[in-house]
C-alpha cells in the first residue's frame, strides 16, 4: 500500500498536461485600438521567427519557429451574438521584429521587410485566411527605456475591422 500511494504522487505532481510556450509573454496594452464590440490583446513571443506557408490547396498559414526575432499577435475577437450561429469573429495582427536597435519607419512594399500578417477567422465564405499586408505604414520608437510600435494599414483582400494596432513593448 505504501509504495502505491508513493507512486499515484508521483505520477500527480510529474505528470503535466499542459505544455506552456516559455517564449510567450501577454502585453499589458492599452487596446485604443480596440473596437467597442470586443476584446483585444497583445501576445509577444520572444526568440520566434514567423513565416507565411502556402498549403497544398493554396491557402496561407502562419507558421513560427525558435529563432532569433520577436513575433508580435494583436488579436481582436468580437463579442458573440446570442441568438446567432457561427457568429466568432476574430482578426489577428502579426507582426515580426528583426532588429529593435533603432527607430525606423516604413511603409507600403517595405513591411515585407517585417513579415506582416492580417488573419480573418470567421464564417465568411471565401473570406478567411491569412493575407500579407501590403498597404500601410509601420513605426517603431525607441526612446530610453520606452518602446512603442504602431501599424496602421489596410489589407485590401477582405474587409476588415481594424484599422491599426499599437502598443509599448
Amino acid at each position: 500500500m505504501k509504495y502505491l500511494t508513493i507512486l499515484l504522487f508521483t505520477v500527480l505532481f510529474t505528470c503535466d498536461s499542459v505544455q506552456e510556450n516559455l517564449n510567450e509573454n501577454k502585453i499589458m496594452s492599452s487596446n485604443n485600438w480596440c473596437p467597442d464590440d470586443g476584446k483585444c490583446s497583445v501576445t509577444k513571443y520572444e526568440n520566434t521567427n514567423l513565416f507565411l506557408k502556402t498549403d497544398e490547396f493554396g491557402n496561407n498559414y502562419t507558421d513560427t519557429t525558435e529563432g532569433e526575432n520577436i513575433v508580435l499577435k494583436f488579436e481582436y475577437k468580437r463579442l458573440n451574438t446570442i441568438d446567432a450561429e457561427d457568429s466568432d469573429y476574430t482578426e489577428l495582427i502579426w507582426i515580426e521584429l528583426k532588429n529593435l536597435e533603432d527607430s525606423f519607419s516604413v511603409s507600403n512594399e517595405d513591411l515585407k521587410n517585417y513579415n506582416v500578417v492580417f488573419t480573418r477567422l470567421c464564417f465568411c465564405r471565401g473570406q478567411t485566411g491569412n493575407y500579407p499586408i501590403k498597404s500601410g505604414k509601420l513605426e517603431y520608437k525607441k526612446e530610453k527605456d520606452n518602446k512603442y510600435i504602431k501599424l496602421t494599414f489596410n489589407n485590401q483582400t477582405v474587409p476588415q475591422v481594424l484599422k491599426f494596432v499599437e502598443t509599448n513593448l
